[in-house]
């Protein structure tokens, strides 16, 4: 309610300014911007040179103008760039300079009472850059807050726009807590706020005693601003602005002896690493090298899984990382099938639902368990009744199965993962049954999938579908013809998304929406991967030019295993788990649907960065189960804090639910499908809206957080059984999923995990090559390059992963996998 009136209070004060104002110009010619400032202190144009050319970010003009702060009015304080104003007898200035170069924003605040002030909320400064990527014609140039970091002693942070334009924000002063200006229910945000001051709770890393102010203290906060040409300039820009040691992070999520490197931007500043694992224990660094300025440390994970904390301490400032040490795969998939079974598979309008069968059955196809794959089927069979009618088709839901493609196109991978628990045929047949219907009644004549082409999915599941046909239609003039149907169908949506790249429909509000982006990238990725040679570049360059676009809607940089890689979506909670109001939701299900195309990118390329992308990304996702208790979460939140209406369970009406107010922050939200249930027999749906404050009202069960699962179908298809040696540019080994010992020039590998069938070599000379696989032992010679070994290739259909090369037919990349 305090946030609520100080916001009306903003919007009063500032829609009052005069639009006539005349506005200071503060420029600097060393850093080549310019910086216009209206007579209440609020930037209304920032500009600077980008090359050639004059780039600006978009500022806004409204109730969220800034920099200013929020609820107090400011005017010209002397004949500098000042800007005062008072409330509760506290004086708050904001000024502007150019120190070096850079934008310095000094924000103060001062108290006048003869008592102390204690915050009851937040003291905020609205930043005003206009993040809102609704306008089609301006969104590639919105920036926007792609990540902001409290630190004990600093802060820094970086907003990014489609084009790939950075504006680094950062303080070497302590920042309290940030906070985005989500714009009511929707998907867009207004601007960003740092809140200098700040109650209590907030996350143990960020600092503490900014809470009040004593009778006649003065605190002062120094903000630079400063446009960066790349995502690499972020960390050192970050070091130098922060006076700070600033850490880059190569893996944030490695299994026990695995090794990663740690980065430490900012020498001058910087003393020690202080390293503790997840059990208390510390752990010692090893230097490796001084690399134009870099300092490069190694560090060998420990056996403890969970988190191991990193802190780089230097010049009176401490910044923190954290690294995610991992069980093996194949236990979080396990688990995810126990969760997905302990909870219930709905049958509802939206494949949210139930998707927890996929992941039930790709578990048994890898860790058969007889009792569980009763259950499963058990499960199956009662929401395959509820669900269809006697010819097999989606009973009829108003505004669900006619307008949702998606539903139809996951019907696909669920049978595809049954068959690959079965090996049944008929399974097989009802995947492609629902395959005809997807491209029957969704695909429109340019190849497109009706509403959402990318988001739905259908070219990956028919992808993987295809690979399944493929063998049977050697033999069988009827497969041959369903292998060639849906071959066809993939083709004409590629060249539709090809043409469409990353825009295009989007699910809900209009924006560049983070899930239609990645998911883009990622199908074009795969289709490169299984294209013609003369087609492949194509799809190759569409699909890098997307995936860096969609950076900036990444947590691409944040040192952190519980967020790397996450895409940034923050209108799901409301619809998955009932929850208002906005916040970051990052891991989300669909982060994996963003990201699964980063494999396909380094077959693609070589290149071992989007190898990490891949391991990040899907390192911060499987911890959606909790490694201590094995409990299956929803999402992860960033925020640092958010007044949430969280969805629980009515402690005196089981199985009801109530809204809990609560205070939550840097956390993963729970589940509530293991209590919120839809009544036997019942199918669930969403009803309605509620009027009064926005949020939906859906039916008795009705819930969407079972899109969880899409990190567990993610990893089985396409992390559980393969491993990963990449032999980098000095000789050293970086390895995923497998140990290795070089003898002499002898490379012997042992797999992590029996269930590995795949180990992909990245080499730059000839080498003997020995993989201990849980079946056999293979001995190879391979030469420079890239090049699959492999136990059993056809345990591998359902992930189509491989970059033998490319011949004019249209099948080769899916004839490989059965030579």
């Amino acid at each position: 309610m305090v946030k609520r009136i100080a916001l009306l209070l903003n919007i009063i004060l500032l829609v009052s300014l005069s639009a006539a104002a005349e506005n200071t110009v503060l420029s600097s010619d060393l850093g080549g911007w310019r910086a216009d400032v209206n007579e209440f202190g609020a930037i209304t144009c920032y500009s600077y040179q980008k090359q050639s050319e004059n780039a600006i970010v978009y500022w806004h003009l409204n109730q969220y103008a800034g920099p200013s702060w929020e609820g107090v009015r400011l005017i010209r304080d002397g004949r500098g760039l000042k800007y005062s104003g008072w409330r509760r007898n506290l004086k708050y200035s904001i000024e502007y300079k150019d120190n070096n170069g850079r934008l310095e924003v000094i924000a103060s605040i001062e108290n006048h009472n003869d008592s102390i002030y204690k915050v009851q909320d937040c003291e905020r400064l609205i930043l005003g850059i206009d993040h809102s990527m609704s306008d089609t014609g301006t969104l590639q140039h919105k920036f926007f807050p792609t990540m902001l970091r409290c630190e004990k002693t600093h802060f820094w942070s970086y907003f990014q726009n489609p084009n790939g334009d950075i504006l680094s924000v950062s303080s070497p002063d302590a920042v309290a807590s940030w906070s985005l200006g989500y714009i009511g229910n929707g998907h867009n945000i207004a601007t960003s706020y740092l809140d200098l001051m700040h109650c209590q709770p907030l996350p143990a890393r960020h600092p503490e005693g900014l809470d009040q102010l004593g009778p006649g203290e003065h605190r002062t906060w120094r903000l630079f601003l400063q446009p960066l040409g790349s995502l690499e300039d972020v960390l050192n820009a970050s070091s130098h602005n922060c006076e700070a040691p600033i850490m880059g992070i190569d893996r944030t999520t490695v299994a026990p002896g695995e090794q990663f490197t740690v980065s430490v931007y900012g020498k001058d500043f910087f003393e020690q690493l202080e390293i503790t694992d997840a059990a208390g224990k510390s752990v010692t660094p090893v230097f490796l090298q001084e690399k134009e300025g870099i300092l490069q440390y190694g560090i060998t994970a420990p056996g403890a899984f969970g988190h191991l904390k990193i802190m780089a301490v230097g010049n009176g400032h401490r910044t923190e990382a954290v690294v995610y040490i991992r069980k093996p795969w194949g236990w979080y998939l396990q688990q995810a099938r126990d969760e997905a079974l302990r909870m219930q598979v709905k049958a509802q309008s939206h494949r949210e639902g139930w998707m927890g069968l996929i992941t039930a059955y790709l578990a048994e196809s890898y860790f058969p368990d007889k009792g569980k794959m009763q259950k499963t089927e058990k499960e199956f069979a009662r929401f395959l009744s509820l669900m269809t009618d006697s010819t097999g088709g989606f009973k009829r839901i108003p505004q669900t199965w006619s307008s949702r493609p998606q539903n139809t196109s996951w019907m696909i991978d669920l049978m595809n993962a049954r068959y690959a628990a079965t090996r049944n045929t008929d399974d097989l047949l009802s995947a492609t049954e629902w395959a005809d219907r997807l491209i029957t009644d969704f695909q429109k004549p340019d190849g497109a999938f009706q509403g959402y082409t990318a988001l739905t999915m259908g070219a990956k599941f028919l992808q993987d579908l295809i690979v399944y046909e493929y063998p049977l239609s050697l033999t069988d003039t009827v497969w041959q013809k369903r292998f060639e149907r849906h071959s066809r169908s993939i083709e004409k949506a590629a060249r539709s998304i090809l043409g469409q790249r990353d825009m295009g429909e989007t699910e809900g509000e209009a924006t560049y929406e983070d899930n239609q982006a990645g998911s883009a990238w990622s199908l074009l990725a795969m289709h490169a991967l299984n294209s013609p040679t003369k087609e492949k570049t194509d799809y190759l360059k569409a699909s890098l030019e997307v995936q860096k676009r969609h950076e900036c809607l990444t947590q691409a940089l944040v040192p952190d295993g519980r967020m790397r890689g996450g895409t940034l979506r923050f209108w799901e909670a409301q619809y998955d788990i009932l929850t208002p109001p906005n916040m970051m939701n990052s891991p989300h299900g669909w982060s994996m649907r963003s990201q699964f195309g980063a494999l396909y990118l380094y077959l693609l390329t070589g290149n071992a960065y989007f190898l990490d992308v891949a391991y990040n990304a899907m390192g911060s996702c499987i911890q959606a189960i909790d490694e201590s208790t094995g409990e299956l979460r929803w999402a992860f939140v960033p925020d640092p804090y958010v007044e949430a209406q969280l969805f629980v369970e009515d402690p005196e009406h089981a199985g009801r639910g109530m809204r809990e107010p609560k205070v939550i922050g840097e956390q993963w939200l729970p589940m509530i499908s293991s209590w919120w249930k839809i009544p036997e027999g019942e199918i669930g749906t969403l009803s309605s809206h509620n009027e009064c404050d926005g949020f939906q009202e859906p039916s008795q069960g009705w819930s969407c957080d079972n899109d969880v699962h899409f990190h567990f179908i993610t990893l089985a298809d396409e992390f559980l059984p393969n491993a990963f040696v990449v032999e980098m540019e000095d000789g050293t080994f970086k390895t995923y999923n497998c140990s290795l010992i070089l003898k002499g020039s002898t490379l012997l590998v042992t797999p992590y995990e029996k269930v590995v069938s795949r180990v992909h070599f990245n080499l730059k000379k000839k080498y003997r090559v020995k993989v201990k696989f849980a079946t056999q032992t293979t001995n190879n010679k391979l030469g420079v390059g890239m090049k699959w070994v492999s136990s059993t290739p056809e345990r591998m259909a359902h992930s189509y992963l491989d970059n033998s090369g490319f011949a004019s037919e249209k099948t080769e990349a899916v004839k490989v996998m059965y030579k």
